[in-house]
């Protein structure tokens, strides 16, 4: 591992550290149709909190024909409890970025993505669902770069059980929800949501 990127000046890049300080850890990645990196910044958005973001899979998207018209793509987030940063979850992740590449499509706000499996460090998290990212500053959701927009998009754990209650739900309520239960959803063994 290494803690610096390949392309330190990108506007993705220089985007990140703006908003989440220097990474601590990027690793570089084979994903179906190309290479992306995987940054890991310490303590975002809070004390022992680890924030994973690919750089790259943006340029997949557009390379391969499924970014936007105008060039918009999206590169993957998660927020973890740094104890569950493991060799393991790494993998997990770029597994989930190779599966973006192969579906080759963006992924929308509010859609839920069924693994199959259970995600490394959790007991029975196994849907990762897609919203944008609440939990930083409005600024860090969306970047411009020479190409195009790039949004970033935050992967939530979620219970098979809790997805049912949440795809009832409207995405503003949904929002409304998140906050006033306030879950910490980077505890990949946080209690079950519980939706009045």
């Amino acid at each position: 591992m290494k803690t610096r990127f390949r392309n330190p000046a990108g506007s993705l890049e220089q985007h990140l550290v703006r908003h989440l300080g220097e990474p601590f850890a990027v690793t570089d990645e084979r994903v179906s149709g190309g290479r992306i990196e995987v940054s890991g910044f310490r303590d975002v958005p809070g004390d022992g909190i680890v924030t994973l973001v690919t750089v790259g899979l943006s340029d997949i998207a557009r390379r391969r024909g499924f970014g936007g018209i105008h060039g918009q793509a999206q590169e993957l987030s998660m927020v973890l409890d740094g104890t569950y940063f493991t060799e393991d979850f790494l993998t997990f992740f770029v597994s989930v970025a190779t599966k973006y590449c192969r579906d080759h499509r963006q992924l929308a706000w509010g859609e839920f993505l069924d693994l199959g499996m259970v995600i490394p460090g959790s007991l029975d998290l196994g849907v990762l669902f897609v919203w944008p990212v609440a939990l930083f500053d409005d600024s860090f959701q969306f970047v411009a770069t020479p190409a195009g927009e790039t949004s970033v998009a935050l992967l939530f754990p979620m219970r098979r059980d809790e997805v049912a209650s949440v795809a009832a739900m409207e995405l503003e309520a949904f929002g409304d929800a998140l906050d006033a239960l306030q879950p910490e959803i980077w505890d990949l063994r946080r209690p079950s949501l519980k939706f009045a």
